[in-house]
């Protein structure tokens, strides 16, 4: 971070640990998790300016925090998807480790079995972008999940993911720069303005 006096770092104290195991972490399944920890924080937290701000104008405060609860309970998948590229994008990786993913995304992620991959570099940013997205959230699921049905990402299994990993060790490091940013921007999309919120 380039320190401005300006900017209310403590605001964003929720996620301070987190943000500091992630940078200390010593292996490629920690950091991604805690990437995608702070990541997720900062979606939600986006989700909940544009509430405060809607409510402003609308004194609606409890029913679009209802919306809002909705829709992560009945699609939080589609929600973070949609809502991850709003502020992380640009990605720009590198084409042959996209394709280098491409089997295991087919085995393991995609269950359309279309062969039209959904991270591929040839598509427009806005939605490579949102590959990206679905990609962070399929491989955080695979970390954390337990599920019969899905894929498990260990530390005892790394031959059957190991051709994803240079993909993740870059979607890791542009994310540390993305969310850098962000924190360190005065008024950023995660900012909520003022200190009080009037509930009608």
């Amino acid at each position: 971070l380039t320190y401005d006096k300006k900017v209310k770092y403590i605001e964003y104290y929720d996620i301070f640990d987190v943000f500091n195991e992630w940078l200390h972490a010593k292996d490629i399944l920690t950091a991604f998790t805690k990437m995608y920890q702070v990541a997720e924080y900062m979606i939600y937290r986006s989700q909940m300016v544009e509430i405060i701000s809607r409510s402003e104008i609308k004194q609606s405060f409890f029913r679009e925090t209802k919306n809002l609860s909705d829709r992560y309970r009945n699609g939080e998948r589609n929600t973070i998807i949609t809502n991850f590229p709003n502020l992380f994008y640009g990605f720009t990786l590198d084409p042959a480790q996209v394709n280098m993913s491409w089997p295991f995304i087919d085995k393991y992620f995609d269950k359309s079995g279309s062969g039209n991959h959904y991270l591929d570099c040839s598509k427009p940013q806005n939605e490579f972008d949102k590959g990206v997205a679905r990609f962070v959230y399929d491989v955080r699921c695979s970390i954390v999940h337990n599920k019969e049905s899905e894929f498990h990402i260990q530390y005892n299994n790394y031959e059957e993911y190991k051709s994803i990993v240079p993909l993740l060790i870059s979607i890791n490091k542009q994310m540390a720069e993305k969310i850098i940013t962000i924190i360190n921007t005065l008024n950023s999309p995660i900012h909520y303005g003022k200190k009080s919120l009037d509930l009608y």
